[in-house]
Order: structure tokens, then sequence, then C-alpha cells
């Protein structure tokens, strides 16, 4: 994958995002993390936004 494909336009945005829950962790723009992806849902969840428009919105679970 290069950098191209990794561009984003919101003009192209559908109104539609996969939402992936994160427990304990902060992200910040441009920097790669690492994640481990072992849930056959969420494994189909990225298979699906790789093959359409890399669209994934990461939420960050809090205790409560």
């Amino acid at each position: 994958m290069n950098d191209d494909s990794l561009v984003f336009s919101p003009d192209d945005f559908s109104g539609f995002a996969r939402l992936f829950p994160l427990p304990n962790l902060v992200m910040f723009p441009h920097v790669m993390q690492a994640m481990h992806i072992f849930e056959p849902r969420y494994r189909s969840l990225f298979e699906e936004a790789i093959s359409d428009d890399k669209l994934i919105a990461l939420g960050v679970l809090s205790q409560g």
C-alpha cells in the first residue's frame, strides 16, 4: 500500500463509518499504531474497509 492509497477526501464520505472499539489506547494524528486484530467480526470489518473506502472510526472505550 503506498501513501496515495491512504488519501481520504471528505467529499468521498458516504455517511457510513465502520466502528472499531479500542480500550485504553490513545492515538495521535499521522502516527502508525500496530494492532492485533483477532476476532472474526473485526477481521471482516477491516477486510471490508480495505476493499472499499478504507474508512474505519476508532472509538475509545472508558470504564463505566
